[in-house]
């Protein structure tokens, strides 16, 4: 069956019905969904639009709680939308990715309610890396190369930051939720907005600019964090966030930086070259923000603890103290002084018992050493008769230690004398 642009009686295709417009010669006026009906009808019946062997990048590529596959395939200057249902992807046997080059079979179809055309994947199959994404990894290794990514670079978030800075679309909803995520866990802090365009081909240069505002705003007003956020989108939405010259200018950004760009399953070289990625804008201020309700329960805790802690301290305390005054030395502080005078009174009488049976052991040793000495003093010599001489020289032993005139001494057993020597006579003894 041919369209024509008026035809006097013509049925138009819908969903499960058939119209017959009526004839007439007045203007014939259709409706959006009758249009998008027509087309589709066309679409659906042309073989030209069957069994379509189609080439492209995948990006975009989603997958809804239905399990089917949403995704868009392009070249250098054009892209098409593409639905792959369950019961169709359940037999592909790999796993499709953001910037895989595919060949897709599929026919031409109609998206009813929102009157765009896509294309109704039956079959894929890879076919290497997209340009694209060629571009990403090659990017991504130069980057790398370079110490962009390098971990020992990532400055530490502080805990309780006090002024914030936000780069992104200063009429985006991500920037409400993150204003409201920021009065709902911590009230008091500042927000610094610094917009930017987050899509397109002049995003790189507009993100760099924000950047750079705030750069210059911390040198009077310091920032504490700069969080570069965007909401989700498709890839190419969020490609200029790709870009070489952005990647450079948050590596030398003199502030701790945290990306929130897109959702958790995005990634783009941003995010790997900030201190901190975050899965969405919201959990990038959930995650740099404390909880101001959190907070106090901890301060509340850690003062019943501290509370219980010096209680339990000065109960024991008291305990010990108790103890010590119902002890024996404080209540009668002389009966260790007792005791110890009575350990003494017990040793001076060990010690003088001791004493004396060691005194009579010396003296009975002490009687045959003293016989001894006096049968070898000189004195007992004198005592039989003998007599000891000292002239001025010292003991007179021969008659060549005093010379005549001599002044001498004369020792006795019971005395000494005065003399005189007036003359001297060698004498030989001879034993008889």
């Amino acid at each position: 069956m041919r369209f024509h642009s008026a035809p006097p009686s013509t049925f138009i295709y819908a969903p499960a019905v058939f119209r017959l417009m009526p004839d007439g010669p007045k203007e014939k006026i259709y409706t959006v969904s009758t249009l998008n009906s027509l087309i589709k009808y066309i679409l659906e019946t042309k073989d030209e639009m069957k069994e379509i062997l189609l080439r492209g990048e995948i990006f975009g590529f989603t997958v809804p709680g239905s399990k089917h596959w949403y995704f868009s395939l392009r070249d250098e200057q054009s892209q098409i939308k593409c639905a792959m249902f369950r019961n169709d992807n359940l037999k592909v046997n790999f796993k499709p990715e953001n910037g895989m080059k595919v060949v897709v079979k599929g026919s031409v179809d109609v998206y009813h309610p929102r009157g765009e055309y896509q294309l109704h994947v039956e079959d894929m199959r890879p076919e290497g890396i997209g340009s694209y994404h060629e571009a990403l990894l090659k990017l991504m290794g130069k980057l790398k190369a370079k110490g962009l990514f390098a971990p020992e670079h990532k400055r530490q978030l502080p805990r309780y930051p006090r002024r914030v800075g936000v780069v992104t679309s200063a009429t985006s909803a991500a920037l409400r939720d993150m204003l409201r995520v920021a009065e709902k866990r911590f009230p008091g802090i500042e927000v610094v907005i610094s917009n930017a365009l987050v899509q397109g081909d002049d995003a790189p240069s507009s993100l760099i600019s924000a950047l750079d505002r705030l750069a210059k705003h911390h040198r009077k007003h310091p920032l504490d964090i700069v969080v570069i956020a965007r909401g989700g989108g498709s890839t190419e939405d969020l490609w200029c966030f790709n870009d070489e010259e952005l990647a450079q200018t948050i590596y030398d950004f003199p502030i701790p930086t945290v990306s929130g760009i897109g959702h958790e399953i995005d990634y783009t070289i941003a995010d790997f070259v900030v201190d901190r990625r975050a899965a969405t804008p919201t959990a990038a201020f959930e995650e740099i923000l404390p909880d101001q309700a959190e907070e106090n329960a901890r301060i509340t805790e850690m003062q019943r603890l501290l509370d219980a802690s010096i209680e339990d301290h000065i109960d024991d305390r008291q305990e010990r103290l108790d103890a010590l005054l119902s002890s024996r030395p404080l209540r009668d502080p002389e009966g260790p002084l007792r005791t110890l005078q009575q350990h003494t009174d017990g040793l001076e009488e060990r010690l003088a018992f001791a004493g004396a049976r060691a005194y009579e052991g010396f003296d009975s040793r002490l009687q045959p050493l003293e016989a001894s000495l006096d049968k070898l003093s000189p004195y007992a010599t004198l005592a039989r008769g003998y007599s000891l001489v000292e002239g001025p020289k010292g003991l007179v032993r021969s008659i060549g230690d005093a010379e005549k005139d001599d002044d001498i001494k004369i020792t006795l057993s019971d005395g000494k004398l005065g003399a005189k020597v007036t003359k001297k006579e060698e004498v030989k003894w001879q034993r008889k």
